[in-house]
């Protein structure tokens, strides 16, 4: 399932003279996974036209690293107390670096409340979908062995139809691979039953 940008935040980062250090853009997207696109994934940091480090360089202000992969935006940086190292892999270590790394914890943190809020959403409606699945296979294995009429037997298929459907089309962040091997099972149950459903609705007819 693919992610897209649904709006775009605009964060002014300062220190505590209230003087401006820079100027972030963050994408807000539906958090479903990390972003394949290299060339956008992560938060990265620029001065002037120049981009500082790549989009790896700002995990560090994650305490899920793997979580900047997640994110989209730019940290424009103004100060001209921020200055570049020689390599261009970052800025040199001075006082002003660090105010603005303490400043992008706390983006970075929020992001990550954010990400986590929207998997335990997702999360949840899957298990919903997971138990409704399970609800309408057991109605249809009913109707196999209870032999019910050819009527009611039609009614079932579409309902196995969409529950299938909705498993399938249902998006997790689940690490354990519980919910996966679920989705696979329920997938594989609700085949199995429309198949028996629709040779059973055959032999009726005949």
């Amino acid at each position: 399932m693919y992610d897209g940008i649904n709006d775009i935040d605009l964060i002014k980062i300062t220190q505590n003279d209230g003087s401006v250090l820079a100027i972030a853009w963050l994408g807000r997207t539906n958090y479903l996974g990390s972003i394949y696109d290299k060339t956008v994934k992560g938060l990265r940091l620029r001065k002037g036209n120049i981009q500082i480090g790549d989009g790896q360089t700002l995990n560090t202000v994650f305490k899920d690293a793997r979580f900047n992969g997640w994110s989209i935006g730019e940290v424009f940086v103004s100060s001209p107390h921020l200055i570049p190292n020689a390599r261009r892999d970052n800025f040199e270590k001075n006082p002003a670096y660090f105010v603005l790394i303490e400043q992008l914890q706390r983006v970075a943190a929020e992001i990550t409340r954010e990400i986590r809020a929207a998997s335990l959403k997702r999360n949840r409606e899957l298990t919903m979908e997971l138990e409704k699945a399970k609800a309408t296979v057991h109605d249809a294995a009913d109707a196999i062995e209870n032999g019910t009429d050819i009527t009611a037997k039609s009614r079932i298929l579409p309902k196995l139809s969409s529950a299938q459907k909705a498993v399938s089309n249902s998006t997790v962040t689940d690490e354990s691979g519980v919910y996966y091997q679920e989705i696979a099972f329920m997938n594989w149950i609700c085949s199995l039953v429309h198949s028996k459903v629709r040779r059973h609705s055959k032999r009726s007819t005949h």
